[in-house]
């Protein structure tokens, strides 16, 4: 099974890598490469299958999936309705 983290509506969560420094980091979702995403954090606020590829001097590794889970915030509605 997949490690996994929740998020709720509008307040991200920070994935970060254990490793840091010196290498060339690149985050996909759901399989896909996000644009700009080349940092060891990232700032996530959707839903998703998260990965983060790390290229070093031995080539290019990939993380296990991380899967976010994000809730909405929508407010309950409230009915009145004849007694």
């Amino acid at each position: 099974a997949n490690p996994s983290a929740v998020v709720c509506e509008g307040q991200p969560i920070v994935l970060r890598s254990d490793i840091t420094t010196g290498f060339s980091f690149a985050w996909r979702r759901n399989g896909q490469p996000i644009a700009g995403a080349d940092a060891d954090t990232l700032s996530v606020t959707t839903d998703g299958f998260y990965q983060i590829a790390i290229t070093t001097q031995c080539g290019v590794t990939t993380s296990d999936s991380l899967r976010v889970t994000a809730f909405s915030n929508t407010p309950p509605a409230i009915r009145a309705s004849a007694a």
